[in-house]
């Protein structure tokens, strides 16, 4: 007598009459290995993410080509909140391929929701980067539209953010899980601002001091220009490209800090670091060429080189590493 096979619950679920065929997606998912396979309740939240990708990669090329009212007087401004976008379509990319893997629980990926949560939360800044153009019905739409696209990235990065802390995903808000979450994930970063391998995390922290120091000073800036607008006759558009630069600091300073974690745990070959090194130097390549026009460019031209190099040497090392194991 045959002994019977026995069978994993997994290949119990799958198994399927002969006379029985099989849809193209559900193959893919039988022949994808276990640890690939994406959870039905997350296949929303990936396509969500890339659609958030199209909508802010759209809006970073209508904001490039848009005509600017100030001339060149505040263009790296504009060129900012180009890069900005530029930005949040690149951390929905990588936030859509941490999704399709199960690594949302990653503190990198959880620091990442947050990052393009803080880039989201000033849907209320308006008319922002709209101000530019001059006609005023072309300003209120792009403004509406602008508005719109960060209020839903803010409940998308809210929603990854969930999924990383309840990793079943089984209801949409826990506060007190996120609070403990934020509490604790506030603790290991202020601890992690120490450096201990300084050959490769030094320039990194520096980095991220300096867009720290820039980011309290502008947000002091910019709560005082509320709270004084009327007396320093501030604008709607001044107050709100203000807040803007806020916002964009706040999602590079998270990046930053993933990349001195990833590079304290030498880790600076994935992917995903790679992305980040060439969108952080690309945001500081933009603003120094824009603000070069005035005569001041060559701070932030420095601030970039560091990370473009970074993300060469890792390329040649993860091509190194895939040549070696082949």
């Amino acid at each position: 007598m045959k002994s019977s096979k026995l069978l994993t619950p997994a290949q119990t679920i799958l198994r399927v009459p002969q006379h029985h065929k099989l849809s193209k997606s559900t193959r893919l998912y039988v022949s994808m290995p276990e640890e690939l396979r994406l959870s039905p309740k997350k296949e929303p939240l990936v396509n969500t993410y890339t659609v958030a990708n199209k909508v802010y990669t759209a809006l970073a090329v209508l904001l490039f080509i848009m005509p600017d009212r100030t001339a060149t007087a505040r263009l790296a401004s504009k060129w900012g909140g180009v890069a900005g976008y530029a930005l949040a379509a690149g951390a929905c990319r990588m936030l859509k391929s941490a999704t399709r893997a199960g690594r949302l629980a990653s503190d990198t990926y959880k620091r990442l929701n947050i990052g393009l949560m803080g880039f989201c939360l000033t849907f209320w800044a308006m008319p922002a980067e709209a101000g530019f153009l001059a006609e005023p019905a072309s300003m209120k739409l792009l403004t509406f539209i602008l508005s719109a696209a960060k209020a839903f990235g803010f409940v998308l990065a809210l929603t990854g953010w969930q999924y990383g802390v309840d990793k079943e995903g089984e209801q949409f808000f826990k506060p007190g899980e996120l609070l403990r979450d934020l509490v604790s994930g506030c603790a290991s970063t202020l601890k992690g601002l120490r450096v201990k391998n300084a050959k490769k995390a030094l320039t990194y922290r520096n980095c991220l001091i300096i867009v720290l120091l820039g980011l309290f000073s502008s947000l002091f800036e910019g709560i005082f220009d509320v709270r004084y607008a009327e007396a320093f006759k501030r604008s709607a558009f001044d107050i709100s490209i203000q807040w803007s630069a806020i916002s964009r600091l706040f999602l590079i300073s998270t990046m930053i800090y993933s990349l001195k974690d990833a590079a304290e745990r030498d880790r600076l070959t994935g992917s995903t670091f790679i992305q980040m090194n060439v969108l952080v130097g690309s945001w500081a390549l933009a603003v120094g060429f824009a603000q070069g026009l005035r005569g001041y460019w060559i701070e932030m031209f420095a601030f970039s080189l560091p990370f473009f190099i970074r993300a060469y040497r890792s390329t040649l090392e993860k091509k190194e590493k895939a040549s070696a194991s082949a």
